[in-house]
């Protein structure tokens, strides 16, 4: 039995011992007070279990495509999330901007005035393709901007610590 199948059995068990109190608690105020505490847990640990037997979502062709193309992004061409940090001006949200009017079937394929980077780097192919790699690069931008949130968040929580101690 995997860790995961074991887990929910224990999980359901708890689950069926908190339902078999609740049946046989009875009107005592100690009793049921003891059960508010308890039934706000158990309907947690009930939603989770349902999220976890429920069928994984289906992932369309359009967004595995879009993760292998953010993959291929890091591994092949070397844009890894520290070097995607270099580029705080918005220069992945500009370059996504750029794929996808290029996508629009345009005849010119030159790199466009506001394409951020050499033109060597710049490589349409087909329409699809071109949304692929410009969906690919809002995925880098978003996760740059997460990361950046949470560098953010931490320097907030020093500072606050740093502050509670001098407080």
């Amino acid at each position: 039995m995997s860790r995961v199948a074991a887990l929910e059995g224990a999980a359901q068990s708890l689950l069926d011992r908190i339902d078999k109190l609740d049946w046989s608690l009875g009107a005592d105020a100690i009793s049921w007070d003891f059960y508010g505490h308890v039934e706000p847990s158990a309907a947690r640990l009930r939603a989770l279990l349902a999220a976890h037997s429920a069928p994984a979502p289906q992932v369309s062709q359009a967004a595995a495509d879009v993760l292998a193309e953010r993959r291929r992004q890091i591994e092949v061409e070397g844009w890894t999330p520290e070097h995607d940090d270099e580029h705080a001006d918005g220069e992945l949200a500009l370059a996504a901007d750029c794929y996808e009017a290029s996508g629009d079937g345009r005849a010119d394929r030159s790199a466009p005035a506001c394409w951020p980077w050499a033109n060597e780097w710049w490589k349409p192919t087909s329409c699809r393709r071109d949304y692929v790699k410009a969906h690919a690069l809002r995925q880098a931008e978003i996760d740059r901007l997460t990361r950046q949130n949470k560098r953010l968040l931490d320097k907030i929580e020093i500072i606050d610590v740093a502050a509670a101690r001098e407080g």
